[in-house]
């Protein structure tokens, strides 16, 4: 469900939907190799098949001779497409990033483009570094392919000179590089454009650490920020977009951790994320939620809305009521265990938090003593949802954090995936969450409350068969 190379690791990914299937490529982290294009694919976007290596790194004298990075792919006239950036260390012969190009008739095997490199950075606007991560699409406006590029603008009075750079071109061949599309001096590099349209407005997605996005009524721009741009937190990286007609779907890749432990640093490349289904908001802005085939992957139902739910009292006053549970304590801590629940599985439920409450949230994988796990809390004077490693001492800042609304007596709906060492959520179709979970691998699920009362309604519970 969480794709990984079985003899390393996932990084960017590069989706592309062709023929009822889901293609992502991905750049592979392999011990003593330099990355390159590997490949997966999907006929439901939660099971994943291994393909043979895309296109791998060059000869000493080429291009891309130290790594094939990030890119896009599109079909044109029976012929696939593949630009990626080339990495190389020849600074006599090239630029340390340059755009490649190769072909495929069947998104298998792929032939590079002899004229490698197809597109370098033009001195008149942008810094030799960063020149990377092609994306190239069909500007139905202009009649011509646009390929947005990642840059930097030359002789800036900051180091965050980051920009989005353009090149055109009629027939995928001949390219001329433009002044920059974006320009915001905000970051250092906004890695990995991608330029979608729905409906009337254009949405531009970029990596900065999270993955965040701009919408503008032409590709042009100018380009509006909303109030909350990124769609997850740091833990879900360098996402890009896939369309298969009907529904749009972030893919990103969530960190390994050195030592396979929660005090490891973490590392470049991982296990791809579930992939988020983009969500259009009243306001036009976007967010994500998780796709049903995420939710039907698991398969068996253990507790399902109108069912009794098993539960052990901990502490404060807790009942069931009209099908939910409410547990209250006004000035302490309120829990309840509930009972066989697995280590690994998906849960669906609404929170609704009274005026007076500090918290609720879910405790995952803890101990039967409360000694050790995690725990999920919707905080609505911090107007966020974060998950902590659980401490008997102290009250830990967040570990990761999301923006959220909750306000009084208004339901939050969150759906939860905890499967192996990766927990992510999903809060009200509009932002997610990421991160891991390595040193407690099994431990019970607990409902909670803080200062007042809490209603837990809609549960839903399933494993995996």
């Amino acid at each position: 469900m969480h794709f990984k190379p079985v003899d390393g690791h996932a990084g960017d990914v590069i989706p592309f939907y062709w023929n009822r299937e889901y293609h992502a490529f991905y750049l592979k982290r392999q011990e003593g190799r330099d990355l390159y294009w590997a490949h997966a694919v999907s006929t439901d976007l939660v099971h994943w098949k291994e393909l043979p290596t895309a296109i791998d790194v060059g000869r000493p004298e080429d291009p891309d001779a130290k790594g094939c990075w990030t890119g896009s792919v599109l079909e044109h006239e029976g012929i696939f497409h593949a630009f990626y950036t080339g990495h190389n260390l020849n600074r006599a012969r090239y630029p340390p990033q340059t755009v490649c190009h190769a072909t495929s008739s069947d998104l298998l095997r792929w032939e590079k483009d002899s004229l490698n490199p197809v597109v370098v950075p033009d001195s008149t606007w942008y810094e030799e570094d960063d020149w990377r991560d092609p994306f190239v699409f069909w500007n139905d406006e202009e009649k011509c392919y646009w390929m947005l590029i990642t840059s930097r603008v030359k002789d800036a009075t900051t180091p965050r000179r980051g920009c989005i750079a353009i090149a055109k071109s009629e027939n995928l061949k001949d390219w001329k590089v433009y002044p920059p599309l974006w320009t915001p001096y905000l970051v250092y590099a906004p890695e990995c454009p991608d330029l979608f349209q729905i409906g009337r407005w254009w949405y531009l997605v970029y990596s900065n650490m999270e993955t965040r996005y701009r919408r503008a009524r032409s590709p042009k721009g100018p380009w509006l920020r909303s109030p909350v741009e990124s769609f997850d937190d740091v833990r879900f990286y360098a996402a890009k977009t896939i369309s298969d007609g009907n529904r749009r779907f972030l893919l990103g890749w969530i960190p390994s951790q050195e030592g396979e432990s929660d005090e490891g640093r973490w590392e470049w490349g991982g296990h791809m994320a579930l992939p988020r289904e983009i969500v259009v908001q009243p306001d036009r802005s976007l967010g994500v939620r998780c796709p049903k085939e995420a939710r039907e992957a698991f398969r068996e139902v253990l507790i399902r809305p109108g069912m009794s739910v098993e539960y052990e009292t901990g502490t404060g006053a807790w009942s069931e009521e009209s099908g939910g549970l409410v547990g209250s304590l006004r000035d302490g801590f309120a829990f309840i265990r509930l009972r066989q629940v697995p280590s690994d599985y998906f849960l669906e439920a609404r929170v609704m938090l009274d005026s007076s409450a500090t918290s609720a949230g879910f405790m995952i994988r803890m101990s039967d003593r409360l000694e050790t796990g995690y725990t999920l809390t919707l905080e609505p004077f911090a107007h966020r949802a974060a998950f902590r490693y659980w401490r008997t001492w102290g009250e830990p800042q967040p570990h990761v954090e999301r923006p959220l609304e909750i306000k009084p007596s208004q339901p939050v709906n969150c759906k939860l995936v905890v499967q192996g060492t990766i927990f992510e959520a999903f809060f009200d179709d509009k932002v997610a969450m990421s991160t891991r979970m390595y040193n407690h691998r099994e431990g019970r699920l607990f409902l909670f409350v803080q200062n007042g009362q809490a209603r837990f309604d809609n549960l839903y519970l399933a494993k995996t068969v």
